[in-house]
């Protein structure tokens, strides 16, 4: 299928598509219904399914622990959480013993109508649409509800490699796997709760953005990378990152694999391969990541990241910036609303890249709590770090401010001129006389910025400092 198959009109579909789903992964819901099953004759071409003995090992995930920060932040900034969601009712049941509706989940999709809801008792069950079905493109809604994601499983073995979507698809406590190189493409939503997720994922991509969305809810996703000599265009991705989409709506989740998504939304999520992250936005609350974030491309709407906990990636960088590409001019400086960290501990250093003419940076490091037990390095920030640096607490390592300011969009600001705070350094230890929980001494930061702290924290506690 050609990259630019689909319409404009149904990327923005998609959009529409993700943000009605949310990050609870809701389902297309249907009325029960008491209709009688139709009927396939004994001449249906589909093959009957081969029942599989050994069900798929269970993994379990468990939340991440709070720590010193996040408990500082939790009675403000905790949401509330989401609803449990729940699956719809059937209208088939499909067994591989034969005290369902029908034996095979083929003969159950092709009586179905669209949105219909499929019930799978616990067992191994196939998603292998025939060439004629519309050319393996799947264009009708479909919800299937299995028994457990540990005794229910759907393997997707099309014809060809690619199985695409034109419209939703959703999975309920059962894991979705593969056979060998085989991959979702999507220009739907793909909704996957209380499931294990392993099928290589690509996007719709049409004008420079990647369609599709992946919403998932206490879901384990770990799909495979796929071979690069299997596939052409856009889909030799999956070989580097096995999601590739649009959007990746997550909650209560763990994210065994590289991601590249171009819009992030996330709650109480662990990421324990390095995420890739174009900036085009989200939002991450409550999240872990056990190898850093790599933030990619030159502008964006910014991401906000709060209450999480970013671990280091080898390099020692819990969140990697890259060097802008393109030509900017200083008379017309680039425009990047860059994402923000609040109120995280932060195990690893922050890099960013500079060039002559811009710099890409953080817009925000605020609350949170830099700690050096992960890294050997000196300094967390070596360079601009961010547009403004406030209510940090820097230990067990210093911070290096040396953008000058010329040709910038700004220069780094290190305190808050309003609330009268600055940051808590370790490296700086001074007396507070006064007791008011500012040192009483102005505190010159590291760099060739030559930048100053005037109200620098005597304490790394801060909820002193909190609004």
């Amino acid at each position: 299928m050609d990259d630019d198959t689909f319409s404009r009109r149904q990327f923005l579909r998609i959009g529409g598509l993700a943000s009605a789903v949310g990050l609870a992964g809701c389902s297309n819901l249907v009325e029960e219904t008491t209709a009688t099953p139709p009927d396939v004759d004994d001449s249906s071409d589909v093959d009957p399914l081969v029942p599989t003995d050994t069900p798929t090992a269970a993994e379990t995930s468990a939340p991440a622990q709070k720590t010193d920060t996040q408990a500082q932040n939790q009675e403000t900034d905790t949401p509330t959480p989401s609803p449990e969601p729940q699956p719809p009712e059937p209208r088939f049941v499909v067994a591989e013993d034969g005290s369902g509706d029908y034996k095979t989940l083929e003969d159950a999709r092709r009586v179905s109508e669209p949105n219909d809801v499929v019930s799978l008792k616990p067992g191994s069950y196939t998603l292998k649409p025939k060439q004629g079905d519309s050319g393996l493109h799947v264009k009708k809604p479909l919800t299937l509800v299995g028994d457990s994601r540990d005794s229910t499983t759907v393997t997707v073995a099309p014809e060809s490699n690619e199985l695409s979507f034109t419209e939703s698809y959703e999975f309920w406590h059962l894991t979705v796997t593969s056979q060998e190189n085989s991959y979702f493409y999507t220009d739907g939503g793909i909704t996957a709760n209380y499931a294990r997720y392993e099928v290589p994922t690509q996007g719709w991509k049409g004008g420079g953005s990647y369609g599709g969305s992946l919403n998932a809810y206490k879901t384990i996703i770990n799909p495979p990378t796929i071979d690069k000599e299997t596939v052409s265009g856009v889909r030799q991705f999956l070989a580097d990152a096995p999601i590739w989409t649009g959007g990746l709506n997550v909650e209560n989740c763990t994210v065994k694999v590289p991601i590249h998504v171009d819009r992030l939304q996330a709650q109480g999520t662990t990421f324990e391969a390095q995420p890739e992250l174009p900036d085009s936005g989200g939002t991450v609350q409550d999240s872990t990541f056990e190898n850093g974030i790599a933030l990619l491309a030159d502008s964006g709407s910014g991401l906000s990241i709060s209450n999480s906990e970013l671990h280091p990636d080898a390099d020692g960088f819990a969140f990697r910036i890259p060097e802008a590409s393109g030509s900017y001019s200083t008379s017309q400086p680039l425009r990047y609303n860059g994402p923000t960290i609040r109120d995280s501990t932060i195990h690893g250093k922050i890099e960013d890249k500079k060039r002559r003419d811009v710099w890409k940076s953080l817009r925000t490091l605020e609350g949170n709590v830099f700690r050096a037990d992960e890294i050997d390095a000196e300094f967390f920030i070596d360079g601009k770090g961010a547009d403004y640096i406030h209510r940090n607490a820097f230990i067990g390592a210093d911070i290096r401010i040396d953008a000058s300011g010329e040709g910038l969009r700004q220069k780094a600001h290190v305190y808050d001129e309003e609330r009268k705070i600055g940051n808590y350094y370790s490296a700086f230890d001074k007396e507070d006389e006064d007791g008011d929980g500012i040192i009483d001494l102005p505190r010159p930061v590291p760099g060739e910025a030559s930048a100053t702290d005037q109200f620098p924290l005597a304490s790394k506690d801060l909820s002193q400092h909190s609004e």
